[in-house]
């Protein structure tokens, strides 16, 4: 098996000796990432829906939900940062208007409009927005 990096041998050596066992290297970081990032909100999206179902038949959950909630939204700003867990709220909270009707997103700068319909769009608007140009 060929090198992913350069010196992968010497660290894979080094846990060896450490741990007493093999470790697995994996080079699609970037792949991964994003079906995790994809994932996260599609599960974000559906706890949200469900709670807002409920709360329309008139069960109350918040004294359980809001703390999970703040617990989420932090682990979201440690893992991804205070830039991609805002723009996860907006696409969670402020992606639909009243109407039900899709907002589209306006860039300040060139005020090029971007419409957040999947999870997909919105990783691919963030990593398009945070990326070093």
């Amino acid at each position: 098996m060929g090198e992913i990096f350069e010196g992968e041998d010497d660290i894979r050596n080094l846990f060896k000796k450490m741990l007493g066992s093999d470790i697995i290297i994996k080079d699609n970081i970037g792949e991964n990432e994003e079906k995790l990032f994809i994932m996260l909100v599609e599960q974000l999206e559906k706890a949200k829906k469900l709670e807002d179902k409920t709360i329309s038949l008139g069960l109350e959950f918040k004294p359980i939900v809001d703390p999970l909630w703040v617990v989420i939204e932090s682990m979201l700003k440690l893992q991804f940062g205070l830039g991609t867990y805002e723009m996860v709220m907006l696409y969670l909270y402020e992606r639909f208007g009243p109407d039900g009707k899709l907002i589209p997103l306006v860039d300040e700068e060139t005020g090029k409009k971007y419409l957040l319909n999947t999870p997909k769009d919105l990783f691919d608007y963030i990593k398009f927005r945070y990326s070093d140009k």
